[in-house]
């Protein structure tokens, strides 16, 4: 059946998904300011990204423009769709919705729904999954809409943050906080649910954050009887081997991959060493 729905999403989510699913998607870039100089996100490594944070430099991330979103939504009229389903990156994390929300009101006679992701990276991937998976079944626009806002409201993103100088660094930590976390080998593991970002446990040490998030699946598995994860690193994939291995052991029947790096944007705030897993 032809595909009658375009997609459109932004560079937060990385482009692995272009392999299985939607190979045609847009691709909205966001930005890297390094003392003021702008990189499009995926010129940089992650590597290149955190020794910038590492020398002081001033780094900070920026939203595309309005124009931006317009020329992917024009990609997407001019290869023959009929609507478009525009995914961002959490608003809770970045402003990059209004600008998708602004271009498409230019396209006052087409159909553009923006959807609010509520998550990042690995996390849009499961959206894009879901998105597939209902397009694919002959369902209306309104009804894949209604799908996917539904998938996103039960996502569950862990973050792990093992270097608390990038929390400082982006004004979620103070220095005397972090030096008394560093002390103690206090570890921070966020949570990102429903656009929401908290601290949602503090540990003892590297390895009991692997710990907790693989009891993290264990439970959903125990309650739900299944659970979906992906996993994504910032430049550390053994990390992330380690992870899925660990929860392999706890949780058999649980279904784990690793998405892969995420995106530069991202990185900026989490640091070589961290890594998020999304969990439904």
């Amino acid at each position: 059946m032809e595909r009658k729905i375009g997609i459109v999403v932004d560079s937060t989510t990385k482009t692995n998904f272009k392999e299985t699913l939607f190979n045609d998607a847009s691709v909205v870039d966001l930005s890297i300011l390094v003392d003021g100089e702008e990189y499009i996100d995926g010129t940089l490594t992650n590597a290149q990204v955190l020794d910038f944070i590492a020398q002081k430099k001033k780094v900070t991330t920026s939203q595309p423009s309005p124009e931006k979103f317009a020329r992917g939504y024009e990609e997407q009229f001019e290869l023959g769709y009929e609507s478009i389903i525009c995914i961002t990156i959490s608003k809770g994390l970045s402003g990059t919705i209004n600008s998708a929300h602004l271009a498409a009101q230019s396209f006052a006679d087409k159909k553009i729904v923006v959807i609010d992701s509520m998550t990042v990276g690995p996390g849009v991937e499961i959206l894009l999954e879901e998105a597939y998976k209902l397009i694919n079944a002959g369902l209306s626009l309104e009804e894949v809409v209604a799908g996917i806002n539904k998938k996103a409201n039960e996502i569950t993103l862990f973050l792990s943050i093992e270097q608390l100088a990038v929390l400082v660094a982006g004004g979620r930590l103070s220095k005397l906080q972090a030096m008394i976390g560093n002390i103690l080998k206090v570890k921070p593991i966020l949570q990102f649910k429903q656009g929401v970002l908290s601290v949602f446990k503090k540990v003892r040490g590297i390895d009991a954050i692997y710990e907790f998030i693989a009891d993290q699946v264990k439970e959903l598995f125990d309650k739900a009887g299944s659970a979906l994860g992906k996993i994504a690193y910032v430049g550390n994939e053994e990390k992330a081997v380690f992870l899925k291995e660990l929860i392999a052991k706890k949780v058999k029947q649980a279904q784990v991959t690793i998405s892969g790096a995420i995106s530069p944007v991202v990185a900026t705030h989490l640091g070589y060493d961290g890594l998020g897993i999304v969990i439904v």
